[in-house]
């Protein structure tokens, strides 16, 4: 029996991923499982929507924890926190909190646009789904959520607090470049 690689570069140039390197996995993890989760919004539009749903949700999900995760270690580094680290945890509402402080601290008349719509939509996707595991093993999500949902309408939102997560992460990035350039000789 021969082995099977799962993890090969052989086919046509349009059938192969790139997997980026560490360092770059912080930067486009977010984007990756969005986009993830839009490709399936896209495709549910037939009878397998009610299956898809928990997938999209869950990638949904991840997309925004990683995103928060992402501007607490910009925002650590425009600290300059040298003990400071990115939790490995997966409680949204601890991450928005820590973000969120950190934003205030670091840039508080810039922060404030938008926060508190993003806020209330991390807490609502908190509270349905503490421990990032509710839509990944349907753990006791139907006596929290029960019915139809607009799967469109889900992406809609997700994509704000995504917008809203990447702008903090470019604003933090701008001022981190603007304090190395003062930095120096």
């Amino acid at each position: 029996m021969s082995v099977v690689a799962i993890f090969t570069d052989k086919g046509t140039y349009h059938e192969h991923a790139y997997i980026w390197p560490h360092s770059a996995g912080w930067e486009i993890l977010p984007s990756a499982y969005a986009e993830a989760a839009d490709q399936l919004v896209a495709a549910a539009a037939g009878a397998a929507r009610d299956l898809l749903v928990y997938p999209i949700v869950f990638l949904y999900r991840h997309a925004i924890e990683l995103g928060l995760k992402e501007l607490i270690r910009a925002a650590l580094q425009v600290q300059d926190d040298g003990g400071g680290e990115v939790p490995r945890h997966h409680d949204l509402a601890k991450l928005w909190q820590r973000a969120s402080a950190l934003l205030t601290t670091i840039a508080p008349e810039d922060s404030e646009g938008g926060r508190e719509e993003v806020g209330a939509i991390i807490m609502e996707l908190h509270e349905l789904d503490e421990r990032g595991t509710s839509f990944r093993y349907d753990e006791k999500i139907g006596d929290k959520l029960q019915g139809a949902v607009n799967l469109r309408e889900i992406g809609k939102t997700m994509q704000v607090v995504l917008t809203w997560l990447s702008g903090g992460v470019d604003m933090l990035g701008e001022w981190q470049s603007a304090s190395d350039h003062h930095d120096g000789p």
